[in-house]
């Protein structure tokens, strides 16, 4: 991975060159050896490299993994941004949807109440692409529910999201703190790995270790 890389610093919502700290590798490898106890096989299996970076605008650090699974028929490789952290996976996420998602987060650091709304209008997107029936966001979010699509603990996350962002909405003097943030942040990110990405990622390991019993049958 290059020096300065650009990335996107979640704890002001910056996204810009971050500059390098230092970086650190963790490698495994797999080793065989002869009947003498001599190495005859000394293989690569996984590697993740961290690497840590500054943000020039809040100093704070940004903390990214460079993983590589050479131990996959076609290998593997994912960067991440490790902290901060939205805990998101990206896999099988509608473009359009991660974009918001992302735009959102990054104003948490310059108007909270933007960010609410923005949030919420992301939920109305995931409502959206889900084909979810009702005229208002909170019949759409029942009619998930009522299909199982979403579980029914999703439904207050759901409701706080809502009347959240319809606070952000209007011109009261409502204060939001960083936790109501925070939070709201979580329950969107729980929402789209739980969609999209949580079961492209169960199908993929499944996948592989039933590859991995069919070798050894």
């Amino acid at each position: 991975m290059a020096k300065n890389k650009i990335l996107t610093c979640y704890s002001c919502g910056n996204s810009g060159v971050m500059k390098h700290i230092g970086n650190f590798s963790n490698d495994e490898y797999f080793e065989d050896y002869d009947e003498y106890g001599n190495v005859i096989c000394h293989q690569l299996i996984e590697e993740v490299e961290w690497i840590l970076f500054e943000c020039p605008v809040c100093h704070n650090p940004v903390l990214v993994s460079d993983y590589t699974c050479q131990g996959m028929p076609d290998g593997y490789s994912e960067i991440t941004i490790e902290y901060p952290n939205l805990n998101v996976n990206y896999k099988g996420v509608p473009e359009s949807i991660k974009n918001a998602f992302t735009a959102a987060v990054r104003t948490k650091g310059i108007d909270r109440a933007i960010c609410l709304l923005s949030l919420r209008r992301t939920l109305e997107m995931i409502c959206k692409d889900k084909s979810a029936e009702g005229k208002d966001l909170e019949l759409k979010i029942a009619d998930l529910v009522n299909k199982k699509i979403l579980p029914e603990m999703m439904n207050s996350a759901c409701w706080i999201l809502r009347q959240l962002g319809n606070d952000a909405a209007h011109a009261d003097d409502v204060e939001f703190t960083e936790l109501d943030v925070k939070e709201c942040i979580e329950f969107i990110s729980i929402i789209i790995n739980y969609l999209y990405s949580m079961p492209i990622r169960i199908d993929q390991l499944k996948s592989k270790i039933e590859d991995r019993k069919t070798k050894k049958e």
